[in-house]
């Protein structure tokens, strides 16, 4: 997730402990892939589970509510609003 504002992303991933990206007008176009009706919540389910080696019975309905809010984030995204990601 690249943005001309990795820097400072970069700066605060340091000083909190915590990954942070920035979504800007760069991102705008995942808004059409971010479609929940996209998704099946077993099939993230799955992937999770399998990437982090773990048996998560719930962690489908986590991820699809994910990318439920990424989709309405980034629709807020313009000249003058970016999103601030911060994970851990």
């Amino acid at each position: 997730m690249k943005s001309e504002l990795d820097e400072l992303a970069a700066s605060l991933t340091s000083v909190l402990g915590a990954s942070c990206f920035f979504l800007t007008t760069r991102h705008e176009q995942a808004v059409a892939e971010l479609d929940a009706a996209r998704f099946e919540e077993r099939a993230l389910r799955e992937y999770y589970n399998a990437f982090n080696e773990t048996n998560d019975e719930a962690v489908g309905r986590a991820m699809l509510d994910g990318v439920r809010f990424l989709r309405a984030a980034l629709s807020h995204v313009g000249a003058d609003a970016v999103v601030l990601l911060r994970i851990g």
